[in-house]
């Protein structure tokens, strides 16, 4: 791990911007397409959606626990606030918006599909009073729905950080994570994907430290071994979900012991079961990307900076924009297996995305 700061948080910048394209590509689902060879059509194991959460909570606690740890703690509880009020704001304003649009031009079926709404068609005061009180998010902007809840509980959390209360943090997540397994409830799942970061932020300088301390071989090993097993278990992924009948046969398995491997895999990697596995797996991946991120900085800033700079340091602007032109795109074109048409309207749909990001107009409105 480099030890330059500056180099550390723009990696963090490129990275998350990293995620955000892959989420756009993803949400829009126009499959075939070659896109699909970086974004894994949100089939693999983890997806972006995981660094995202993780990179963010990260953050948080870099920045509101770290390194504003000598502030108010007021001052801190504040800031945090005053963030969830504007990702609440632009939760529910987005949720109204994409789910009306699926309402008001995509029932006819004439049209591209958007994701399903799980309301009933045209209720519009129950999506307004779904939207107010938390109870549904568009799947397009979701994430604004955890964040409000995520900074929040950043304030108590952030708390127990400055008196040293790490562990409790930890068990108090990993508590809150099992009841969500059993409840099912999708915030209380994804938390621990958001705190665990947090309090691995609030110490970041120590981590760090520590790992520069580390004897030369030792970091070479740790680097080594986390990239082969990402390597390894992201190939994996790709056989089960794309090539299932190939793996069967490379392996020389029956049926019945190929379903029972596959079964074994859905029950801790499905998106239903976010399990233990899944948890351990998103923040290996999640190490992976950032020393590949890290070591391949000069090349992304040269020849892609231009996309991952805006997309990472204004994330939330094209988290929220990003469902615009994806209807556009969906109200004009019907869906196809034409693997070039929808590898260029994935494309269009990327710089139109870009181009509002860059607006100055819409940064003054839209939440960085």
């Amino acid at each position: 791990m480099s030890s330059a700061p500056s180099s550390r948080i723009l990696t963090f910048d490129y990275l998350r911007g990293f995620f955000i394209l892959i989420i756009l590509i993803d949400h829009l689902w126009r499959w075939p397409n070659i896109f699909s060879f970086i974004s894994g059509e949100g089939r693999l194991w983890v997806t972006a959606a995981e660094g995202f959460v993780i990179i963010s909570g990260l953050l948080v606690g870099y920045i509101r626990g770290y390194k504003n740890r000598r502030e108010p703690w007021s001052m801190v509880a504040g800031k945090l606030l005053r963030r969830a009020g504007v990702l609440y704001l632009w939760s529910v304003i987005t949720t109204i918006v994409f789910t009306g649009s699926f309402w008001l031009f995509f029932l006819q079926g004439s049209h591209g599909a958007m994701p399903y709404v799980s309301l009933s068609n045209n209720d519009w005061p129950l999506l307004i009073k779904s939207a107010l009180t938390l109870e549904y998010a568009h799947i397009w902007t979701f994430f604004l729905h955890l964040y409000t809840i995520f900074l929040i509980l950043g304030i108590p959390v952030i708390v127990l950080l400055r008196r040293q209360l790490w562990w409790l943090v930890i068990l108090l997540s990993g508590a809150l994570w099992t009841v969500g397994i059993w409840l099912q409830v999708e915030w209380l799942i994804w938390q621990i994907l958001f705190f665990l970061p947090a309090t691995a932020g609030y110490h970041l300088e120590a981590i760090r430290r520590f790992l520069t301390g580390l004897s030369l071989s030792m970091r070479r090993s740790l680097k080594v071994s986390v990239l082969c097993f990402t390597v390894l278990s992201m190939f994996v992924s790709m056989l089960i979900e794309f090539h299932g009948n190939t793996l069967q046969t490379a392996l020389s398995w029956t049926p019945a012991i190929y379903m029972q491997f596959t079964h074994t895999t859905q029950s801790l990697f499905s998106h239903e079961a976010r399990s233990f596995a899944w948890v351990m797996v998103s923040f290996i991946w999640f190490i992976a990307f950032y020393m590949l991120f890290q070591a391949a900085l000069p090349w992304l800033q040269r020849w892609l900076g231009w996309l991952l700079e805006p997309f990472g340091t204004r994330s939330l602007t094209a988290y929220i924009l990003h469902g615009v032109p994806m209807v556009v795109t969906l109200y004009i074109f019907v869906n196809s297996t034409n693997i070039w048409l929808n590898s260029l309207l994935t494309l269009a749909n990327i710089l139109a995305t870009w181009a509002l990001v860059e607006s100055r107009w819409l940064q003054k409105i839209i939440p960085r």
